[in-house]
């Protein structure tokens, strides 16, 4: 059987009991029982991530790269690295730009650090006329963004103008 992200006011619903769960998660994670978030962050990222396969989500996006962080942070803190690490990546392909607040340990700022410098470049784009749009797989850019970040790897480029044909 496949599952497919919910649509209209049900995948609103699914999206406020996912940010209730979260804030939940949260919560344990600011106890002295943060450990036990690392369950309830993974089914909240499971089902962030099938929602995600069925299309981008700007508010989905950042709720997964925000639970991505707080199970990083407690399986690193856990003493588990390898979890930590692949969450980090995952966050990175996620959202390259996302930054951590300097409220995190100096240890794990440092391998957040590290990673992305070794996954992230930037784009530069001269964008002129003013109405010209580009994406980036699929994202568009802010209007007058004129660097983007990118993960390591092949990407798709589009310009696109009104009136005019897109080009790759």
């Amino acid at each position: 059987m496949a599952l497919s992200a919910p649509v209209g006011p049900q995948a609103d619903a699914e999206l406020q009991r996912l940010q209730q769960d979260f804030e939940a998660a949260e919560a344990t994670f600011n106890s002295i029982n943060q450990p036990d978030s690392i369950a309830e962050f993974n089914r909240i990222i499971t089902v962030l991530e099938r929602r995600l396969a069925a299309g981008d989500d700007a508010q989905a996006r950042a709720l997964l790269v925000a639970g991505l962080a707080y199970r990083a942070r407690a399986s690193f803190n856990n003493g588990d690295n390898g979890t930590a690490d692949a969450d980090i990546r995952a966050m990175i392909i996620a959202d390259p730009t996302t930054t951590l607040d300097r409220e995190v340990s100096p240890r794990f700022l440092e391998l957040f650090e590290n990673i992305r410098a070794d996954m992230v470049g930037y784009v530069y784009f001269g964008v002129s006329p003013a109405d010209a749009e580009i994406r980036v797989d699929g994202r568009l850019l802010q209007p007058g963004m004129a660097s983007y970040a990118v993960v390591a790897g092949a990407h798709a480029v589009v310009a696109e103008r009104p009136g005019y044909r897109p080009v790759q």
